[in-house]
């Protein structure tokens, strides 16, 4: 039947009345697929009984037309979906109608970005890890394989300029136990101003320093910086002694009796406050020798000529 659709506005062949009990007005192929998929079709397929007048019989689908394509039946109903009657080809295309393109094309997109963003992020990742695993054997001392890790991790992510600066820090931590000082002081000064205050970088150059002082025997800034460190820690009785021992040092070349009085007078408050800590007593030892010799001598010299320790001709 050929006439203008009363919805569009479209000539054409226009479809058979859906439900024409329902009211539902003749429309196109085209409007009429787009109200199948609505909610109205539905409910205008079968009205509520509470909305029918008191008495009324509540209207019924023509069960012998199509919803979806108009087609009659010929007397006998079609079964129904969703509460309207649809042929076999019309239920088979509205049960596994196939998904759009564009969904297609955007769920192979959202996949093209899923693995995109993991093979970005996976550096960030990588790194964390390393982190993680670095701090770890920072804390059991363990500063070789830490920085190592500490360097992969900032080679990860070059833009993170902390971790670049913790590399350098936890290097530097190695060559301090080491008694690699010069070392450890490049190091250190590159990590100056730029680790929280918790990492004790002034510290630690100090003790660099103090290394580079003693190793070059320079002992006027060896005893400056022990002072420094010093008074930045007056209960640590390991560091109260590395001042005696620049006191010692610095006796040991001058040969000045109040030098002597204030090492020893540094030496007795660190003793008090070591409770009896064998490694102190290790130290002590180097300092009473220097004391007594005026040598100077490192502490792998010292443990090399008295492997099995050193005993003064007095004790303090």
């Amino acid at each position: 039947m050929k006439v203008e659709c009363p919805k569009c506005g479209a000539g054409g062949r226009i479809d058979e009345a859906r439900i024409p009990e329902s009211g539902v007005s003749l429309r196109c192929s085209r409007c009429s697929e787009r109200f199948f998929f609505r909610k109205e079709a539905v409910e205008a397929a079968a009205t509520p009984a509470d909305m029918t007048t008191p008495g009324e019989p509540a209207p019924k689908a023509d069960q012998q037309i199509c919803a979806g394509c108009g087609g009659n039946n010929g007397g006998v109903p079609f079964r129904t979906l969703a509460g309207m009657s649809v042929c076999y080809r019309c239920e088979t295309f509205f049960r596994y109608r196939p998904f759009p393109s564009w969904i297609k094309v955007s769920f192979a997109a959202l996949l093209v970005l899923i693995v995109s963003s993991l093979i970005w992020n996976a550096r960030f990742i990588q790194a964390y890890r390393e982190m993680g695993k670095a701090g770890e054997l920072m804390a059991r001392g363990d500063y070789v394989h830490s920085s190592a890790l500490l360097s992969s991790a900032a080679g990860h992510v070059p833009e993170d300029s902390y971790l670049q600066v913790m590399a350098v820090y936890t290097e530097g931590l190695f060559f301090l136990s080491q008694d690699k000082n010069a070392q450890a002081l490049k190091n250190l000064k590159y990590c100056e101003n730029k680790l929280p205050a918790s990492y004790h970088v002034d510290q630690l150059l100090l003790r660099a320093e103090m290394g580079t002082a003693f190793d070059s025997k320079d002992y006027d800034r060896l005893l400056a910086c022990a002072k420094s460190l010093a008074a930045k820690n007056p209960d640590d009785p390991f560091i109260q002694a590395s001042l005696s021992s620049a006191y010692a040092c610095k006796f040991a070349q001058t040969g000045d009796e109040d030098l002597e009085k204030q090492a020893i007078a540094c030496l007795r408050q660190a003793r008090a406050k070591s409770k009896d800590d064998a490694s102190f007593k290790d130290y002590e030892q180097r300092i009473l020798h220097r004391l007594q010799s005026r040598e100077v001598i490192s502490s792998d010299e010292f443990k090399r000529r008295f492997p099995s320790g050193w005993n003064p001709r007095n004790t303090l």
